[in-house]
């Protein structure tokens, strides 16, 4: 063999060059090579951490989603936000599963919703290794784990473990606020008409609002109020998708069940215009801090 590699096992290759053999041992990738974005929605789950336990008695609502609701809503001592991104409603449900008993002064719920919510599953997408944080941080098991315990997920577990206490030590760089940029992205128009495709795939398979009456329950558990964010998209977006009524009839028939649900349809709120996005569906600061506004008045009884 003149040319060759040989595989001896996950970290371990034997190369063959003109007859000479030369081993080679893959290192476990330190924190500081952890590829950008994993290491982000690492530090971005042990953020949500962080700030509740900093702040878990004064805290009265908290706040579930994907990045919608990670870069929607703004944060204060009263409040928790727990917005990961490409969170499905399974994961919304098992977080507050998690932590509604051990928030001694919880009062408020508040459920981030989306055109793709009711058919997205994490763990059957390809965002599927997300997974991973959720049971590495939060000890939230998988829901399907013929599914998403692959070799993949699997790994990545195990280094988001091991590296726990080196990413911590970064969070003290980490805002307790927003973890969003302040400049916008443009994506090309391609890009978003397959994305916008895709949220309309899944819109259409409604095959997971059945875990809103889960966390509609239980709330009622611990006499929480509700409000639903049927969330805004920019005006360039929100142009090329179908009328509210349409998207999101089954979510509005389900939220009728319950007396104490409220929704905040920001879909159809026109108070929002392209300077209040970042690219086509996550928020600027200036966008978060309005709807962080009219969310705090419906929890303040005054819509």
């Amino acid at each position: 063999m003149l040319f060759g590699k040989e595989k001896i096992d996950d970290k371990t290759r034997i190369y063959h060059i003109l007859g000479l053999k030369f081993k080679r041992v893959k290192k476990d990738t330190p924190v500081s090579k952890m590829t950008g974005a994993k290491r982000d929605d690492a530090l971005i789950t042990l953020k949500c951490i962080r700030n509740l336990f900093s702040k878990i008695n004064t805290v009265e609502t908290i706040v579930l989603g994907a990045s919608n609701a990670r870069m929607g809503f703004v944060e204060d001592e009263k409040s928790i936000n727990f917005g990961i991104d490409a969170q499905d409603l399974y994961y919304s449900f098992k977080i507050l599963e998690k932590y509604i008993n051990l928030i001694p002064n919880l009062k408020n719920v508040v459920l981030y919703y989306r055109t793709f919510s009711p058919g997205h599953e994490l763990e059957k997408s390809p965002q599927v290794y997300r997974t991973a944080y959720y049971s590495a941080f939060l000890d939230i098991p998988y829901k399907n784990k013929l599914i998403a315990m692959n070799k993949g997920v699997i790994e990545l577990e195990k280094k988001l473990i091991k590296l726990a206490p080196k990413l911590e030590a970064r969070l003290q760089k980490i805002p307790y606020d927003l973890m969003t940029p302040e400049h916008p992205n443009v994506n090309p128009p391609a890009l978003e008409q397959k994305w916008i495709n895709r949220w309309l795939d899944l819109n259409k398979r409604n095959t997971q609002n059945f875990y809103l009456h889960n966390i509609f329950k239980l709330a009622k558990s611990r006499n929480c109020k509700v409000i639903t964010v049927i969330s805004p998209y920019n005006p360039r977006i929100k142009k090329q998708l179908p009328p509210s009524s349409e998207l999101f009839q089954a979510f509005y028939e389900i939220c009728s069940q319950y007396e104490f649900v409220q929704i905040y349809n920001a879909f159809d709120d026109n108070q929002y215009d392209e300077n209040d996005f970042i690219d086509g569906e996550h928020m600027s600061r200036s966008g978060a801090l309005k709807a962080t506004a009219v969310i705090n008045q419906y929890l303040q009884g005054e819509k």
